[in-house]
Order: structure tokens, then sequence, then C-alpha cells
């Protein structure tokens, strides 16, 4: 499930990620921890500088559309003589036989051979508009609250999401139960006559971008504490991936090509990431192969959150991932090879919470 808390601006992530430079040298750091079967603690003091903190942190959707209502009719006639039976019969046989060809169609139209259940026919999308369709049933829960045009949303109920979960134009009565919105062309368009529809396009930002241009897509979140707390939010953990990647490229347990070392220091790298490959440096010496993004996350200003890694003892990881609370933990563990594995954690906008 996708939070959408946004921090306290006392919340010190930034002092976790300085746990990834205990063996680097870092001169103005001092670093103790603690590890054992159930947590990994991490404590870290920051001094030459105007602010010093202490952590303790472990790591411990549519109205139903049925094709249904649609019949063919045949308007009764009554010949009173004999002499046109033949004119009748007819005129009866043609009338059945479209009746007959109009319900052929209605059933080849639907995904049932019964009328009234057939669902809404897919309709034409741009490549933009269906690729942001596979983010939105791969990342986010069939439960999420999205407002998306008619023909996102029909796509998205297909794909398993609640009709009640998902809100289309014209019936927006407000963006404070609203978690995300998928802001189409069309969408755009309708936003135009309607100002509580326009005020959640602009209260929201993107966290996936696809395509350029006047057909670009964007999915964007929206939170209750409106968008100036979501854009302090993420610049703060922007921040905080700077320092956490700086620290990890520093230390000399964490082994990468330099094209890699360079994009930890600009704050490519998910802090979920970074904390669990510095934990992961004081049991064994790892080594970085890959660094891998969601290109429409990266264009939206999120981290990368999958990593490639060889570590000199592959025993390690798995004691580690498992003293690991959730938020920390990987969604995917793929071996790759001897002592090799991919990681990838979960798409998420809620900040890394405080753990005692």
């Amino acid at each position: 499930m996708v939070s959408h808390q946004v921090a306290d601006p006392l919340f010190s992530r930034v002092q976790l990620v300085s746990a990834c430079a205990k063996t680097s040298g870092f001169t103005h750091s001092r670093i103790g921890e603690r590890m054992d079967s159930n947590d990994v603690f991490l404590r870290a003091r920051w001094y030459g500088s105007s602010d010093r903190a202490d952590v303790s942190m472990g790591l411990g959707h549519d109205p139903s559309r049925t094709v249904g209502q649609h019949r063919a009719s045949i308007r009764s006639t009554r010949f009173g003589h004999r002499p046109y039976r033949p004119v009748v019969l007819t005129l009866l046989v043609a009338a059945l036989a479209l009746a007959a060809g109009a319900s052929l169609v209605l059933r080849n139209d639907g995904q049932s051979g019964r009328l009234d259940q057939a669902p809404p026919a897919a309709a034409p999308m741009s490549p933009f508009v269906r690729a942001a369709e596979d983010w939105l049933s791969t990342n986010l829960p069939q439960s999420a609250r999205v407002i998306a045009d008619p023909t996102v949303r029909a796509a998205l109920i297909r794909s398993g999401f609640s009709t009640s979960a998902v809100t289309p134009p014209g019936r927006v009565v407000g963006c404070e139960a609203i978690s995300f919105v998928v802001v189409t062309p069309a969408l755009e368009s309708a936003a135009i006559a309607d100002d509580t529809l326009a005020g959640c396009v602009r209260s929201a930002l993107p966290v996936a971008i696809f395509g350029s241009g006047a057909a670009t897509v964007r999915i964007a979140e929206t939170v209750p504490a409106g968008s100036h707390a979501l854009a302090s939010q993420r610049s703060r953990d922007s921040s905080d991936r700077t320092l956490a990647g700086a620290a990890l490229a520093a230390n000399p347990a964490v082994r990468a090509p330099a094209a890699i070392r360079t994009s930890l220091t600009t704050g490519y790298l998910d802090l979920r990431t970074a904390t669990v490959l510095a934990v992961l440096a004081e049991r064994t010496v790892v080594r970085i192969t890959a660094v891998t993004g969601d290109p429409a996350e990266i264009a939206a200003g999120l981290p990368a959150r999958t990593v490639d890694v060889v570590l000199t003892e592959g025993a390690a990881l798995a004691p580690v991932l498992a003293s690991l609370s959730e938020p920390f933990r990987p969604s995917a563990m793929v071996p790759t090879g001897p002592d090799s594995f991919r990681l990838t954690w979960p798409f998420t906008t809620a900040p890394i919470p405080q753990l005692n």
C-alpha cells in the first residue's frame, strides 16, 4: 500500500545514511552500530556543521457499462388477407435475419456471449497512454484512488482495479481522497471546464512521465497537505540520497565502476537501497555492477531502485535481508550468478520511517 504521509520536518533520515561511511574515512563522522538477529541498528553523529543530530533507526474504478441494453425489435403488422401470406413470411424472415445480425455484432464486440454482461470494448490507446496504464497496473495496488479519463479508466478496470477507486472526469468532488491523477491530453481537456478537476491536476506532482510534447502522459501524486508539502518532502529526500550515495561511493568495502560511483554522488540511488548496501558492506565486500532506474520514474525525478551486486560472501545476504523491516526489504531478489543478485525495491513515495 502506498502511503501519502508527509515527513515530519524533524525526521532526520540523513543521519541514517551516514552509516554508509563507517569505513569510508570520513573525518567528521563517528559511528557505532549493533546488529542482532532481529534488527540492525545504526547510530550516527555528524560534527563540523551547524546542524548536529542524533538518530537511532532500525532497519530491521467505471459505472457499469453494459452493452446489453441493445435490443432489436420487430414492429408487428397485422395482415388481414390470406393472399398476402407469402409477402408476410418474406418480411418476417428478413426482419428476423436483421435482428440476428444485430445480435451477432453485439456478441462479437463483447467478451461474453451474454449481451447484458459484455464489458466495455477497449478503445485505441496511444503508446504513452498504454505505457502509463501498464505502469499503474504494475506499481499501484488495485484499491488505489485514481482519477483517469474514460479510456484509461476502462483499461484499469479490465486489469483489476476497483470501479469505485477510479474516478472519471465529471465525477470528481475533491482531491482529498485521491492518491494519483493520470494526466492525459483527454483529461487536461476535461479540466478546462472543471475547476475541481483542474485543482487536482495542479496540486499533484509527477511520479512517472511518458512521452513528450502535447502527447505527454503524467502519473502524478497528490496528498492532502498539498503540493508544497510534497515538494518539500521530495527535496529532503533528494538531499538525503545525495549524501547517502556519496558516502557509499567513498566506502572502501563498496566497489563500483567510475560511472556508477558518479551516479551515486548525484542522488540517483534510492535511499532504501543505499542503506541496505551499507549494511551489507559491514559484512562483506559489495561490488555494484549495475544501477537501473525506470525511465518514466527517472524523468519525474525519482531514484533508481534496482541494483545488481556481487558479494564476496553471498551467504551474508540472507541474514541481512531477514533482519530488515518491511520498508527496507527488497520486493524481489533474483540470483544472477554465483554470489550475484539483482535486488529491486517496490515503488513508494512515502518517506522512510523512523524505527526503534
